[in-house]
């Protein structure tokens, strides 16, 4: 229909898919991409390379700008929004591992680390990259409790440029993107904690009672909730520890629970500690160290990530390695299937958490 004839409420016609076009032809994904995306028509039969041609003409297919750059022997860029930055570790890492996955792929990353998660920060950041004539976003790690971020994003999943979030986000099927929810991790955490006969267990990092982050895929949640199934949760310790900590700020929040440990009659001491992140359990040891407790003799300790410097620690850090390699994996196909360069293969499987046992934790007898 013409536009000056539909009506004024009309939708807009859905824009027509590669997957539409490998539907019709009965072909793979691949194969039209292949044909269509990635100049390798010469591998296939005329009569299917014309087939199509004919579908493509037929159904009004337009190849996503990107995947034409990429025929042309030309990369192109995708915008990575780091919405928590490098103080912890572990973000470096994540950022480091998604780079090199994107990169695999043909995109080549350009980075914006947010300053804050208050409002406007992200829409900034994203305006800031199409400037730049990025071809899709890749924005994360978003948690629940970032609520200014998560409306932003939600307009930006809508405004027609590509994006791709992840994080904590498997409540969110609208927002679409990749799930990394760490309630699993901290489950398996506490069940490793409890099969060592600890039954008094901290959890340094813990948000306030009231606060709604903790109600969606955190490793507090995981942790809780197998304490409440052993009747062990009112004898924790939770004790809070900022969420962009530094290491010195993670060291300040160790020592006050080194302090209270040592002033607390030895019955109701904790006998294992488990650290929210391996930066808030990396100055926890020495916190300990410094004033006098051991590890493990006194007291265990288990942290949550498996960055490099927690198998260098004395002791050597237990911790969860989150299977970053392949949430990265998955952000990266993703982000590709998103800008049509995907092969029609199903995304990479998230990684179950993986126990690290080291040094640091001891079993009671």
């Amino acid at each position: 229909m013409p536009a000056a004839n539909r009506a004024p409420n009309a939708a807009a016609p859905a824009r027509v898919t590669l997957k539409d076009v490998a539907a019709a032809s009965g072909l793979s994904v691949g194969t039209v991409s292949d044909i269509v995306n990635r100049g390798l028509a010469d591998r296939y039969a005329e009569a299917t390379q014309k087939k199509v041609a004919s579908l493509i003409a037929e159904m009004g297919y337009r190849p996503a700008r990107a995947a034409q750059d990429l025929r042309r022997g030309r990369s192109f860029g995708v915008g990575v929004v780091m919405v928590h930055g490098f103080e912890n570790p572990f973000y470096a890492r994540l950022y480091g591992r998604l780079q090199a996955e994107l990169l695999a792929r043909g995109l080549t990353a350009e980075l914006i680390v947010l300053a804050s998660v208050e409002a406007g920060a992200l829409r900034e950041a994203a305006g800031r990259l199409s400037g730049r004539g990025v071809d899709g976003l890749v924005v994360g790690p978003v948690y629940p409790w970032d609520k200014a971020v998560l409306g932003e994003l939600r307009a930006l999943t809508a405004s027609g440029l590509p994006v791709t979030p992840f994080g904590a986000i498997g409540h969110l099927p609208k927002v679409g993107g990749v799930a990394m929810d760490d309630d699993a991790g901290g489950a398996a955490a506490a069940g490793f904690l409890l099969a060592r006969g600890h039954e008094r267990i901290a959890f340094l990092g813990a948000y306030p009672p009231a606060d709604a982050r903790l109600g969606r895929g955190s490793v507090q949640q995981g942790f809780s909730r197998v304490l409440s199934e052993a009747g062990l949760q009112r004898k924790a310790w939770m004790l809070p520890c900022g969420d962009r900590s530094s290491y010195a700020e993670s060291f300040e929040a160790a020592d006050a629970f080194t302090r209270r440990w040592i002033d607390a009659p030895p019955a109701a001491r904790p006998t294992a500690v488990l650290a929210k992140t391996d930066q808030i359990a990396i100055p926890l040891l020495s916190a300990l160290h410094l004033r006098g407790v051991a590890v493990p003799g006194d007291v265990s300790v288990m942290g949550y990530d498996n960055v490099p410097e927690s198998g260098y620690t004395v002791p050597a850090l237990t911790t969860v390695d989150n299977g970053i390699d392949a949430r990265c994996a998955a952000i990266a196909a993703s982000t590709a299937e998103r800008l049509g360069l995907g092969s029609g293969d199903p995304l990479p499987a998230p990684a179950a958490p993986r126990l690290i046992e080291r040094a640091s934790v001891r079993t009671l007898a």
